[in-house]
Order: C-alpha cells, then sequence, then structure tokens
C-alpha cells in the first residue's frame, strides 16, 4: 500500500526516509566533510593578495583552490544558481547506496559516514556525477 500513513507517526514510509535521509545528510556536512577538507587542506601564498591562506587540491584534474572560493554554477538549463556555492565538493568515492528501506539504514549510514572519500572541484564533481549515473545498475567505477 502505497502513500498509507502511519498511524504513530503520522506520515509515510517514504516521508520518514526522506526525513532521516535529509538529517543523516546535515550531520555528516558538518562532521565528516568537515573533518576530511581539514585534513586534506594546506596553507599557500594567495597569487593576489601574497597572504597564507587554506587551500585545497582537486583529486581528478589537479587544481589548487583557496577554501573560501566561491562559483556560480550553471544549471542543466544554462541558467546560474541564485547563489555562490563553494568551488569544491566532497564526493564519495563509491557512492552512498539508496536508501528506499528501513532495513537499508544500517548500509546507508555506513557509507555516509565510513565511506571513503575525495575532494574534486565543481566542475569535476559534474562530470563524475554524470558519469557515475551512466553505468549500468550495480557497477561502480
Amino acid at each position: 500500500m502505497r502513500g498509507v500513513k502511519d498511524q504513530h507517526t503520522g506520515i509515510t514510509d517514504a516521508r520518514l526516509l526522506c526525513r532521516i535521509r535529509e538529517s543523516l545528510r546535515k550531520i555528516s556536512s558538518q562532521t565528516v566533510r568537515k573533518q576530511y577538507i581539514n585534513k586534506v587542506r594546506f596553507r599557500a601564498r594567495s597569487p593576489v593578495t601574497h597572504n597564507m591562506k587554506w587551500h585545497v587540491k582537486c583529486e581528478l584534474c589537479g587544481k589548487v583552490m583557496p577554501c573560501d572560493l566561491k562559483v556560480r554554477p550553471t544549471k542543466v538549463d544554462g541558467t546560474p544558481y541564485k547563489r555562490p556555492r563553494r568551488g569544491f565538493d566532497v564526493d564519495h568515492v563509491v557512492g552512498n547506496p539508496p536508501l528506499t528501506k528501513l532495513s537499508e539504514l544500517y548500509e546507508y549510514v555506513k557509507s555516509l559516514f565510513y565511506g571513503e572519500l575525495r575532494l574534486l572541484c565543481f566542475d569535476c564533481h559534474k562530470e563524475h556525477g554524470v558519469a557515475k549515473r551512466e553505468l549500468p545498475k550495480g557497477e561502480v567505477e
């Protein structure tokens, strides 16, 4: 039965899983991802101001970027996003499994918090995401 509200929670199972996923991703971004960025960043002299700043390096193309770099990427239809965002992303090497049932929660949490991470510039992350979506089901890069 799809779309049936649970009598205890008052929401559907799909909505419950969505809220769990949202909460876990927020916690992950505030802890695991932040720790990973702090682990891979390094001090380097800024070419513009000649001051020492924190920088990160893309693990695919080798591009060096300041940690405070902001870019305004474009959407699929070519229009730019309203707000600028960081010029780099922390990516899961293998990717997270889908969370479609409560029985899959352990695997999802394990991959989200303990999965292998890498730092990618925005362009490499966009290309990697497209390549990951094009792979046949069950295969990982």
